[in-house]
């Protein structure tokens, strides 16, 4: 028998774009146009009516569900409400919720998760990282951890939105075992295991009473600059965790792009820009961001175990190098 054809990307692309045409159905709202603008976790539309634009966002939920996502609208709303940050305010749907259930249909889609939220303009803070914009950037951190200590959602918070190790949000641990299965040697995945237990210690040395509600993936890619505001949005990520967790990920992020070399004086930038709105957290973000290295491997193994063999070797060099300097490091260049 033969094997069917590969699929074109723009067949999956049609499927997604009917499904995104009924979402849209289920907003009180009339486009004009309707463009693709990105594809990830989320599928994302930019949507524009007679008088505003819009950003449509068809999750999947296998990967944020439906109470995640009602926990990031209510925030939303509450920093648009309460705040004078700018954020993206979402859009009740015809039914009065904020989400949408679309159907892929049965076939190859699967169902997907629509909202809609009032679009942010602006380029995104990484085209314009300079120690200037990233003490705005520690400004906007803490305004945004003000708001998040003060706050409480309407409905309880389950675990599964509280943000407590270098794994949470009941993730499966499966890193160490599938490299292991894929040849990875015994020594890599011994520092990779060094830098989950450093971070489980630095994890279980925090207050429980100090957590809050936080954004959980707000680095600088999920901030637009627009006219000289800061402006978050991409907030699928909302949990209750702690605050050093928070900056840890968006700083390690932020050494990821600007280097070993430009990352002390963006650290120093954004800490004096957070400090001179709330006191700096307690909590040692090195080891915050050691558990996100194994984090990210975590995810490799569930999703592209293929590529382990690659990541693995390269992580584990990166950590050794960070548990021998105490500082973020890279892996050595090949």
């Amino acid at each position: 028998m033969t094997a069917p054809a590969p699929e074109a990307p723009s067949q999956q692309l049609r499927r997604i774009a009917r499904m995104a045409r009924a979402a849209l159905s289920g907003f009180p709202v009339e486009p004009r146009r309707v463009r693709l603008v990105a594809m990830n976790t989320n599928t994302v539309y930019r949507v524009v009516t007679a008088t505003e634009s819009y950003a449509l966002r068809l999750g999947r939920p296998d990967w944020r569900t439906a109470d995640d996502l009602h926990l990031a609208a209510e925030w939303q709303t509450a920093l648009a409400d309460g705040t004078d940050l700018d954020v993206p305010r979402p859009v009740e749907a015809r039914s009065g919720d904020t989400l949408v259930t679309v159907s892929g249909g049965g076939g190859a889609e699967p169902d997907r998760l629509a909202s809609l939220e009032t679009w942010m303009p602006g380029g995104l803070l990484g085209r314009r990282l300079d120690t200037a914009n990233a003490t705005g950037f520690g400004r906007l951190f803490a305004a945004m951890h003000d708001h998040g200590r003060q706050w409480q959602p309407s409905a309880p918070i389950s675990s599964h939105r509280v943000f407590e190790g270098a794994l949470s949000r009941g993730e499966p641990d499966v890193w160490a075992a599938t490299a292991a299965i894929a040849g990875c040697s015994r020594h890599d995945i011994d520092v990779v295991q060094e830098a989950a237990d450093v971070a489980g210690l630095a994890y279980a040395a925090l207050d429980p009473d100090d957590r809050q509600i936080i954004h959980g993936d707000l680095h600088h890619d999920n901030v637009k600059w627009w006219r000289g505001r800061l402006c978050p949005f991409d907030f699928e990520d909302t949990v209750v965790g702690h605050r050093a967790h928070d900056i840890a990920m968006a700083m390690l992020d932020l050494f990821d792009d600007v280097g070993p070399d430009g990352y002390p004086a963006m650290l120093d930038a954004f800490q004096t820009g957070y400090s001179s709105v709330e006191p700096w957290p307690d909590g040692d973000i090195l080891s915050f961001q050691l558990g996100r290295r194994v984090w990210v491997l975590n995810w490799i193994a569930r999703h592209h175990p293929d590529d382990l063999t690659r990541a693995v070797p390269r992580c584990a060099q990166a950590i050794e190098r960070t548990l021998r300097h105490r500082r973020l490091m890279r892996a050595p260049d090949r």
